[in-house]
């Protein structure tokens, strides 16, 4: 799938189902493409594509405009987002990228 829309094609050409995309999932597209620009493309194009569900797209579209930023990896954004989607103020880090993201504090 990732293939399909990395170059753009549609999986509706191919006839395929509605497909699941569990959070850890998007960690992989996303670490295997180079360039920050296509990583971003990729993202919007999972993000969009009618042909798939994300598990929770709440926390995958907040941590996807955090990402597009630039300050941290997108592991680290998704983790952020989903965390205080789930009630917590802080994500604690080891990470300096990460820890100048809002709600995130380095140790």
């Amino acid at each position: 799938m990732l293939s399909y829309l990395t170059f753009g094609l549609q999986p509706s050409v191919f006839n395929l189902r509605t497909g699941f995309i569990p959070l850890a999932s998007l960690f992989s597209p996303v670490s295997r493409v180079a360039h920050l620009c296509r990583r971003v493309a990729v993202l919007e194009k999972l993000l969009r594509t009618s042909h798939l569900k994300i598990e929770d797209v709440q926390a995958a579209r907040t941590a996807f405009r955090a990402y597009q930023k630039g300050k941290a990896d997108f592991a680290d954004c998704l983790l952020g987002a989903t965390n205080r989607l789930g009630g917590c103020d802080e994500t604690v880090t080891f990470d300096h990228a990460a820890g100048k993201l809002e709600g995130f504090q380095l140790i």
